[in-house]
């Protein structure tokens, strides 16, 4: 039988990597109309 040392000496590590290509684009195009909309509020005044 095994104990819970056992398997913790077997533990696993485990990296993920994922691709944010698009949510970084997203996140830039975003950006860019939040700056585009300020702009046209201090063009206001």
């Amino acid at each position: 039988m095994s104990s819970a040392r056992g398997i913790r000496a077997g533990r696993a590590f485990v990296e993920l990597f994922a691709d944010d290509s698009k949510l970084v684009r997203s996140l830039r195009r975003a950006e860019r109309k939040l700056k585009a909309v300020g702009e046209s509020v201090g063009n206001l005044e």
